[in-house]
């Protein structure tokens, strides 16, 4: 299922660039947003986090203790974006 029409890499930045934040699993945009200074929480399955994670202060990591993504609380990743959003 496809939610959004597909973006070029100029347009995803763009829209990193104006985003609030940003919550993304183990992806590029994730990255990407940490880099643009953009608040992101990025979502880590059996990826070791520590490792993979978005750099800098602008970045938090969530790691699942079930190495699933479903294993990450719906309230752990609410409070990660409010606690990203009042920085």
């Amino acid at each position: 299922m496809r939610l959004a029409p597909p973006t070029n890499l100029g347009e995803l930045l763009a829209l990193l660039r104006r985003a609030s934040v940003v919550v993304a699993g183990d992806t590029g945009p994730v990255h990407l947003a940490a880099a643009l200074g953009t608040a992101c929480v990025g979502l880590y399955g059996p990826t070791p986090a520590e490792r993979n994670g978005p750099w800098g202060q602008v970045g938090r990591a969530l790691q699942s203790p079930t190495g699933a993504l479903d294993g990450i609380a719906v309230d752990a990743v609410f409070r990660a974006v409010t606690e990203a959003l009042e920085r």
